[in-house]
């Protein structure tokens, strides 16, 4: 009996429409020919409902995996018995007419339509014989448009109030499905457990009850009870699906009770069972994890070894090649090989490997590697800049060992290789904070972590990383907590914002300008240092602002705040040739002529070419190689998202940091319909790895506006 669906019970077929309530008497016919129509329209629709009823209760009883429903039918006995409902209101068989529709609804999945059916019945017509279904339907209605609680109602109702008992079986299933799905286990089990007692209950029913108890005892981890109930089901006559589930899973129970070879003995029954050879891979693959628990990784290996290649272009293909490549990183520290594997897995592409985003990420985190452990050789020509570089390379060699390879030993190597080597680097307090974290919490040394973090307090009390290690101390707030960048950035936007003291301010600002020139916060504060004084107009000179904006520009090419005073310093307008009115007509659209003025942050320069050089990178990247505008955009569009895309494996000697621009054209789901690389590198690979994730990428729609979607 399908039990996937509550309401394809052959407990809720129709209960046999009264043989047109007995005949008629023969004195009727001289109602003449309008009565004969009346008849034959109830007795059509009657006959088109049975025949669907009839062929939707032979596809349950068949077995058949997805019940079968006669639409044409359905349809059919909705438009006859709906002619009963308009043409003949004083019927005695409005009742009957009612609940074929609402049946007939329900079958054909329009659950508005067949609940307005039913609560009409049961408003008008109390005391019909189809009340009672009718509660029934209207509840499983309700269950199907998401009105859970209403439904739950009308299911309680019934089982106080209805003696019948093949009604009450399921609604204790509709209750219990409903607790089940809510997750409220312990409750959902108190009616399988029902069910599970009941002598009313069919075999089916008391086993699917048992399954459903046994499921819930694993979601909520309590495995011994959660065993017991798959072993007991297979002794409940268990059709060849609910056998596979209950040994499969009573496997999985065995290996969290640490019982290893009683969960490899299930597995090998079902690896046995000529029935499930379609299924063999996934089994192979719980037996392979068998012996890895076991410690034996010479058999793993060889089994997920025979997996990969004889279960070829299957899922389990792709799950031996990921484990494969975790046994070879983690318990042979082979990542060359463990390398292998996850490009092999990779290779199958997300619908071969099961396990795609991680194994792409492992083989990017592996082949980062080659750039990290490129290490320095220092000499009279080498610049702070690059020394800065190379100190960071060994924090991210040592964070990717920490974080992501489990080599723990090889990350504090790292870090401590960093602090040795570049102790005067702007970096140089990151690495002996990550190094002092590391002994703490992956060593549990805490003399280590306490001697570390002193250190660091003392020799970098003016770096950006000072308030982390005050942190890490647990003294913020303290008197401590003073003379670093960030607490003098406080106290100026306090003088600004808080005492409206624009001259305190500004000397907070220019002190750290002046004392922490390589602090991050430095180009920030000497960018409100201009804004400010722009703004009031202190300098009484618009080309002085012009020369300040164009040196931040150039002393911080790489910070945000110098790449915004550069485009500003380009917005800045310049005079413009005079046009006829003629040629102003000719002139192609580029993308400053869609620009919205009210919008717009500055009034933008077009040089001669017509493209729009002042632009920033995002939408200078709408305009065509033809200098037309590809779609209209706001100065400052919300219509670009920024995505974090995985790093290739093989990219090793390749830049890490670079920004793409792509031109998508999404659908309403936020798919990608098309897109174009705007600027793509001079790596082949690169641009072909990055194109495959942003083609894969699903958009959140909800932060565009609907005219950017579908039209490019």
């Amino acid at each position: 009996m399908n039990r996937q669906n509550p309401t394809s019970r052959q407990t809720l077929q129709t209960p046999g429409l009264s043989a047109l309530r007995g005949l008629l008497p023969l004195a009727l016919i001289i109602l003449g020919i309008s009565g004969c129509v009346y008849y034959n329209t109830f007795y059509n629709a009657k006959k088109n409902f049975n025949e669907a009823e009839n062929a939707r209760l032979k596809s349950i009883s068949s077995g058949a995996a997805t019940t079968r429903v006669n639409t044409s039918k359905y349809q059919k006995a909705i438009e006859k018995a709906s002619v009963v409902l308009e043409k003949h209101p004083n019927s005695k068989y409005y009742d009957d007419a009612l609940y074929m529709i609402g049946v007939s609804y329900y079958w054909i999945k329009d659950y508005l339509k067949s609940q307005r059916k039913f609560r009409e019945l049961l408003a008008n017509f109390e005391d019909s014989e189809y009340a009672t279904m009718s509660k029934l339907y209207l509840a499983q209605c309700k269950l199907q448009l998401d009105e859970r609680p209403e439904a739950i109602t009308i299911f309680q109702s019934l089982l106080e109030t209805v003696d019948d008992e093949d009604i009450k079986v399921e609604a204790t299933f509709a209750i219990a499905d409903f607790y089940y799905e809510q997750t409220e286990y312990d409750t959902s089990q108190i009616y399988y457990q029902i069910l599970l007692d009941s002598l009313s209950a069919s075999e089916d029913d008391r086993r699917r009850s048992l399954l459903k108890i046994a499921d819930g005892n694993f979601a909520k981890f309590d495995i011994p009870a959660a065993k017991k109930a798959y072993l007991d089901a297979l002794n409940m006559d268990p059709n060849p699906d609910e056998e596979f589930l209950a040994l499969f899973q009573a496997g999985k129970c065995a290996y969290l009770m640490q019982d290893i070879e009683g969960g490899m003995d299930l597995f090998r029954q079902l690896a046995e069972d000529e029935r499930y050879y379609d299924s063999i891979g996934v089994v192979r693959l719980e037996i392979a994890r068998g012996y890895e628990m076991d410690d034996d990784l010479i058999l793993a290996e060889e089994e997920y070894e025979a997996i990969s290649v004889e279960s070829q272009r299957k899922k389990s293909e792709g799950a031996a090649l990921y484990n494969l490549g975790l046994i070879y990183q983690f318990d042979y520290v082979d990542l060359d090989k463990a390398l292998e594997y996850y490009d092999k897995a990779n290779a199958l592409g997300r619908s071969l490997n099961p396990y795609y985003d991680e194994s792409v990420k492992r083989a990017a985190d592996i082949g980062k590697l080659a750039n990290y452990e490129i290490r320095l050789s220092k000499d009279s020509t080498t610049t702070l800049d690059q020394l800065d570089d190379a100190s960071l390379a060994q924090i991210k060699l040592g964070e990717l060992y920490l974080f992501e390879l489990n080599q723990t030993d090889s990350a504090l190597a790292a870090f401590r290789y960093a602090v040795d080597s570049f102790p005067d680097t702007y970096y140089a307090p990151r690495a002996m904070i990550s190094l002092a974290v590391a002994h703490r919490d992956f060593k549990e040394d805490t003399l280590a972590f306490d001697s570390l973090i002193s250190r660091a307090l003392a020799k970098y009390p003016k770096s950006d990383y000072y308030p982390t290690a005050l942190e890490a101390r647990g003294l913020l707030g303290t008197v401590a907590d003073s003379g670093y960048p960030a607490s003098y950035f406080d106290i100026a936007e306090r003088w600004l914002l808080d005492e409206s003291n624009l001259d305190s301010a500004l000397h907070y600002y220019q002190y750290i300008v002046d004392s922490f020139p390589r602090s991050n916060l430095a180009a920030k504060a000497r960018f409100t240092t201009i804004w400010l004084e722009d703004q009031s107009q202190k300098s009484g000179d618009d080309s002085t602002i012009i020369f300040a904006y164009n040196d931040l520009a150039e002393l911080y090419p790489d910070d945000e705040y110098g790449k915004l005073a550069g485009s500003i310093v380009s917005y800045i307008p310049s005079a413009a040739p005079v046009e006829t009115e003629q040629e102003i007509e000719q002139e192609p659209e580029t993308l400053a002529d869609s620009l919205d003025p009210d919008t717009a942050a500055f009034d933008p320069f077009t040089d001669p070419s017509g493209i729009d050089t002042t632009l920033s990178p995002e939408l200078r990247h709408y305009i065509g190689a033809d200098s037309r505008v590809l779609r209209d955009a706001p100065s400052n569009p919300a219509q670009y998202q920024i995505l974090e895309l995985i790093y290739p494996s093989t990219a090793g000697g390749m830049p890490d940091f670079f920004d793409l621009y792509y031109q998508v054209q999404i659908d309403f789901d936020g798919r990608v319909m098309e897109y174009e690389l705007k600027n793509p590198t001079q790596y082949t690979e690169l641009n072909s790895v990055y194109n495959e994730q942003v083609d894969n990428f699903v958009f959140d729609v909800g932060r565009f506006g609907v005219d950017g979607i579908g039209d490019g």
